[in-house]
């Protein structure tokens, strides 16, 4: 039961992308605390807020529960189950990250401007999935780990917009 024609356990593939979701976030932090000049422990302070943590978390399990379905899927239904999980990955992160952050206080309101932008910057990075990569196999840790590696193209994408957005030269917001 919950297991996919390859023998992995849809439960622990949502684990992993809840874990993944939330370590790639975190990274894009490191990263973009060195780059705007944080020093010593600094570094690792997350600068993103609980609301897009969470977020982060969520999505990354719904698609990954969504992808480890798609390699043992017929042609037809890969397409749907592939364009189903990145639109839950562009649509629905920008929507939950707000979402989340009004919840738990850090926004006063829906910022439509800044979803279409968020919504464009993660259609634009996404294309860094069809990097080639090896599928990850073995036992949960070694899943783990290789679905990391296989995010690690993204995060820098995704780190370098927020980076543009921060020194001015890409744009917070459409119509900035």
């Amino acid at each position: 039961m919950f297991v996919d024609p390859e023998g992995n356990s849809l439960i622990a593939t949502i684990i992993i992308g809840v874990l993944v979701g939330a370590a790639t976030k975190y990274t894009e932090d490191v990263i973009y605390n060195i780059v705007i000049g944080e020093k010593g422990w600094d570094i690792f302070v997350p600068s993103s807020s609980w609301g897009e943590y969470i977020a982060a978390g969520m999505i990354g399990g719904i698609t990954g529960g969504i992808g480890n379905y798609i390699s043992a899927a017929t042609s037809s239904v890969k397409i749907g189950l592939t364009a189903l999980k990145y639109s839950v990955d562009i649509l629905g992160r920008p929507l939950l990250n707000q979402t989340f952050e009004l919840t738990i206080g850090e926004r006063q309101n829906f910022d439509l401007s800044k979803y279409g932008m968020d919504v464009i910057y993660r259609g634009i990075s996404s294309f860094t999935d069809f990097i080639p990569m090896p599928k990850p196999k073995g036992n949960f840790f070694m899943k783990l780990g290789m679905t990391y590696y296989k995010s690690v193209p993204k995060v820098i994408a995704r780190s370098g917009f927020r980076i543009g957005k921060y020194y001015g030269f890409l744009p917070r917001t459409l119509g900035q």
